[in-house]
């Protein structure tokens, strides 16, 4: 996944390097060309930061076995004391996962933040 998001990247911007000469050439008071090529660009971020957030919903399963193997490895409990309270450790383990969904959340906020900004200026005289 990541050489994908690099490849594209590297394309798209390549791709509005191109956008910005050609523009300045053919004399155009905005760069179509180019702001056409970043709202690609912006739209591709926002389709990758939306199927990550997908595929980390996913990963619950799993996740949550290595949480608690970690707690196992970390305190004196064991497996099946934890097995036990596993409504608690559940919990836990969802207020964890929390924090690391925020980040995808602002990173998906910030592409169609820029998406809707691109789109204006755009359109805009």
């Amino acid at each position: 996944m990541f050489k994908r998001r690099v490849i594209v990247t590297a394309s798209l911007v390549v791709a509005l390097i191109l956008g910005v000469v050609i523009d300045s050439f053919t004399g155009f008071d905005k760069g179509y060309f180019a702001i056409s090529v970043a709202i690609a660009l912006s739209a591709y971020y926002m389709i990758e930061f939306l199927i990550d957030i997908i595929y980390y919903s996913y990963l619950y399963d799993d996740e949550f076995k290595i949480f608690i193997a970690e707690k196992v490895n970390k305190t004196s409990l064991s497996y099946e004391e934890i097995m036990q309270n596993k409504k608690y450790y559940l919990k836990e383990f969802k207020r964890s996962r929390r924090k690391g969904k925020f980040s995808y959340w602002i990173r998906l906020t910030f592409a169609m933040g820029l998406f809707i900004f691109l789109i204006v200026c755009l359109f805009l005289p």
